[in-house]
């Protein structure tokens, strides 16, 4: 078996052949996914909050031809724990991080650009080979503006749902913390209802707004593309409450912007392996 660690593949491993793993670590969900010949086979996606450890091994279990795994990570804590298992496992893996990619990111501050916002853009850049913005709405819901040449030029950060929840409830003396679900109205006749109107149509708004402003800004004469991700419009097994939210999101958001792709960040990762593999050969 190949030594556990930072791997750096030989174009004689065949990696076309060769399954792929492939691991976002965020700060609320693991996503995994299984690449064989360059086609997703095989998804995982946890809950921080609930799942156990067996899961990720059971998903390695159930893809014991793996090759390697390319780990994109913001959660030290997860990929820690992750990272113990893929050695169990003896499975190579690198981070997204050991590695140099193409992608220009053409902001003030480079290298605090986190590492799944740079997968989500290389899987935009693949599926919409063009201007594009993706918003990702999880934890916080970032706004990534990425050019045709493949430059990311700028992004905005906003407070996801349950963050505004507990922020709200936090810095105030009599609001409670509210778990948000669509009201069936905008506008509510109790201190709840107030609140799970304000911040569940709050974004709907900011998300609107903002990607109009995004697109007069960088691309005033050009065409662009939308696209929706994240955590909180994937559907999560048997979490009824969750799966009900993610369902109203997509539909409301749907008019919003011309795509929905809950995986972008997956497809990504897929992108940036080849990439590796291409400056291996190169080198």
């Amino acid at each position: 078996m190949p030594q556990c660690g930072v791997f750096y593949m030989t174009l004689e491993q065949e990696p076309n052949l060769a399954p792929v793993m492939l691991i976002v670590i965020g700060n609320s969900h693991v996503a995994g996914a299984v690449f064989r010949n360059d086609v997703l086979a095989e998804r995982m996606l946890l809950d921080i909050k609930t799942s156990r450890h067996e899961e990720v091994e059971q998903f390695l279990r159930n893809n014991q031809d793996v090759s390697y795994a390319l780990i994109c990570s913001i959660n030290g804590r997860i990929e820690r724990k992750i990272t113990e298992i893929l050695h169990r496992y003896e499975v190579p893996y690198s981070f997204t991080r050991d590695h140099t990619f193409a992608l220009s990111l053409n902001t003030d501050e480079p290298e605090k650009v986190a590492s799944d916002r740079i997968a989500d853009m290389y899987g935009a850049l693949r599926l919409y080979p063009g201007n594009s913005v993706i918003v990702n709405i999880s934890t916080t819901v970032t706004f990534d503006v990425v050019s045709a040449d493949g430059k990311f030029i700028g992004g905005v950060i906003y407070p996801g749902l349950d963050m505004s929840a507990r922020a709200m409830a936090q810095q105030t003396d009599q609001l409670p913390y509210v778990d948000i679900n669509k009201p069936q109205h905008c506008g509510a006749t109790t201190t709840k209802g107030n609140i799970c109107c304000g911040i569940y149509y709050g974004l709907l708004g900011a998300v609107e707004k903002i990607l109009s402003d995004l697109k007069k800004e960088y691309f005033p004469n050009e065409e662009v593309s939308t696209l929706v991700t994240g955590s909180s419009i994937i559907f999560m097994g048997d979490d009824v409450p969750h799966n009900a939210l993610a369902k109203e999101l997509r539909r409301d958001l749907s008019p919003l912007v011309d795509d929905i792709e809950p995986f972008i960040a997956l497809i990504g990762l897929n992108e940036m392996v080849k990439e590796i593999l291409l400056n291996q050969q190169e080198h």
